[in-house]
């Protein structure tokens, strides 16, 4: 890896952690939506400042180019990543529903006790 590319990575992991923890301090992002992202900065930073460690990583898997590793990597943790934020979504879109449901029903029955006192 080019030293240049190596600095300039380790300048956007910098500034990608500092928004990451500015983003959880202000609430705008949960910790636990986080972790994942934090784990694999840390790990883009190690691999940075110590790439041998992913020519060494590259061929025990018998990969021949260390960035088609990476890009092994990126995917494999990518796919948990949309899988969970897919389950979360369908969580709370179940959620909203139910909400929108419940809130129809109490308007329902607000609108039919009101509409019984005028009559």
């Amino acid at each position: 890896m080019m030293m240049k590319f190596r600095i300039l990575l380790v300048a956007a992991l910098i500034i990608a952690f500092y928004f990451m923890f500015k983003m959880i301090i202000k609430g705008k992002l949960q910790l636990k939506y986080s972790l994942l992202w934090m784990m694999l900065g840390l790990i883009l930073l190690i691999l940075t400042i110590f790439p041998r460690i992913l020519d060494y990583i590259s061929g025990f898997i018998g990969v021949f180019s260390p960035t088609n590793a990476l890009f092994l990597f990126g995917f494999a943790f990518t796919l948990p990543v949309i899988f969970g934020l897919s389950l979360s979504l369908s969580k709370l879109s179940t959620r909203v529903k139910d909400l929108a449901q419940q809130l129809a029903l109490l308007n329902h029955e607000l609108n039919k006790k009101d509409g019984q006192k005028h009559k």
